[in-house]
């Protein structure tokens, strides 16, 4: 907290606060700015930290199938079959259909948001006065979360 905010919250204690609970009152007004301040610095923690996982998650190599699925073009059978046991010869391509399994599925490359999407969410929020610092930081995070489904295909 800047000393110009801490002046302007004593002077608005001052002008409106009796003098036997003035001190209290500004106690208050400074433990509610801490802790609104707290709050949108964990929110801000919490953000980048989903934000750094996505990114390590896009950085891993690319995957290898562990094995195939194998599906006969005429007639539907099917098999499961180990990805060092496949012949995937331009015979067996014409009469099947291999559909590759992984350990876990192929990533996605991801989409982040850029200073125009934010400054675009940072309008949509409509932030006022009688917010708390709480409803905006939800408000905010309700706007990220449908940005990048939208960016990112989820």
């Amino acid at each position: 907290m800047t000393q110009d905010e801490i002046m302007a919250m004593w002077n608005s204690v001052i002008k409106y606060a009796p003098s036997e609970v003035r001190i209290t009152e500004f106690a208050k007004l400074v433990a509610a700015r801490d802790y609104e301040r707290g709050f949108i610095d964990g929110m801000q923690k919490q953000m980048q930290s989903s934000v750094d996982k996505a990114v390590n998650r896009m950085a891993q190599p690319e995957q290898e199938p562990v094995a195939y699925l194998t599906k006969r073009k005429i007639g539907g059978t099917e098999g499961l079959l180990r990805a060092d046991m496949v012949d995937k010869s331009a015979k067996n391509q014409e009469t099947h259909d291999f559909i590759p399994l992984y350990t876990t599925p192929p990533q996605r490359t991801w989409v982040g948001l850029t200073e125009e999407d934010k400054k675009q969410m940072a309008k949509e929020a409509n932030y006022h006065w009688e917010m708390t610092a709480g409803e905006y930081a939800e408000r905010i995070g309700q706007l990220t979360e449908a940005k990048l489904k939208e960016k990112n295909g989820a």
